[in-house]
């Protein structure tokens, strides 16, 4: 191999077989420490997607019961039928339920 390759450094003809640090690569334990992080950060990911599911259905059931508000206000008013009244509740509380 010297005969071959006469620039390489005396450093590098000696073992390579050492590991470059202690630590592997400089992540202590072997990486556990990056793993566990990359854990916290999957988690907190599935927390966001499974919050913005809550909230959105929070928010779809304020806007029905603002609208079966309005709706009663409507026919309190005089604006709407009793029928009319009783068609359009339905429509929203159905809209409820197949959610």
């Amino acid at each position: 191999m010297k005969k071959y390759l006469p620039f390489i450094h005396q450093s590098f003809r000696q073992k390579q077989s050492q590991p470059l640090t202690k630590y592997n690569f400089n992540f202590p334990y072997g990486g556990i420490i990056l793993l566990i992080i990359l854990i916290i950060f999957i988690i907190f990911i599935f927390y966001l997607i499974y919050s913005s599911k809550k909230e959105k259905e929070r928010e779809e059931k304020e806007a029905i019961s603002e609208a079966l508000r309005m709706l009663e206000l409507r026919y309190l008013h005089g604006k709407i039928s009793f029928e009319e009244y009783e068609r359009l509740k339905r429509e929203l509380l159905g809209k409820k339920k197949n959610k």
